[in-house]
């Protein structure tokens, strides 16, 4: 009877760690997102103990229509392969261990194109102290929309150009001439000169003096001139 008890007792033990060694997994955050294309964003993955005692974690990351740009390793980790874009497999040691949730490292992406982009993880193996812990690994899974910028193609104007054999006809200009001018000189008359007669004569009838005293007083203006030119002589 004790015997068979004994083997219950070890068959529950053997359950009970293989139920606490399947808790442990990586993890992936975070599992899903929105994007749009070429955003960048970061990745983190992790352990999660599930109350296991964890030592080491050893995976590869696997990118889908997502491009790496950089993969840190967090801080007070034991790097025995530290993960690359390049070369991203990783085994990463805990030192003392735990048995609590852990952050591994943290891998920064763009998404150059639209559709859904996911980060995996193959090979996974989470190792306790000297035993395999378990190799369940989660998925980030990322919907990238494209861009909704409208594109304004510039319209060209072709200015077409004329046919063999058509014959341009240029306007013609036809010079506009001015009317001749006429210009009419002033006419200016000349008065005949006017004798001492006449002279003496409008002179009387602008002044209303009578014509015989008008001519005296010509001929005693002669008759004085006269002689006074030869006194002279």
């Amino acid at each position: 009877m004790k015997k068979y008890t004994k083997i219950i007792f070890v068959g529950i033990a053997i359950f009970a760690f293989t139920a606490s060694a399947s808790a442990a997994s990586v993890t992936v955050s975070p599992s899903s997102l929105s994007k749009k294309v070429g955003d960048a964003f970061n990745v983190s993955v992790g352990v999660s103990a599930g109350g296991s005692k964890v030592c080491v974690v050893e995976g590869t990351v696997n990118l889908d229509k997502l491009s790496c740009s950089d993969i840190t390793v967090a801080d007070g980790l034991i790097a025995q392969t530290t993960p690359t874009c390049a070369k991203p497999s990783f085994s990463l040691g805990i030192p003392g261990c735990t048995t609590v949730n852990k952050n591994l490292f943290s891998v920064s992406v763009k998404a150059p194109t639209a559709g859904t982009a996911t980060l995996g993880l193959t090979g996974v193996d989470v190792v306790g102290e000297g035993v395999s812990l378990g190799n369940s690994a989660g998925t980030g899974e990322y919907i990238v929309a494209g861009n909704t910028e409208t594109v304004v193609t510039p319209t060209t104007t072709v200015t077409p150009k004329p046919t063999a054999g058509t014959t341009t006809v240029k306007p013609t200009v036809t010079p506009t001439t001015e009317p001749e001018k006429t210009v009419t000189e002033p006419v200016v008359t000349v008065a005949a000169p006017t004798t001492d007669n006449n002279l003496a004569a409008a002179g009387s009838a602008a002044r209303g003096v009578p014509l015989p005293i008008v001519i005296g007083i010509g001929i005693v203006a002669l008759a004085l001139g006269y002689f006074t030119a030869r006194k002279m002589k």
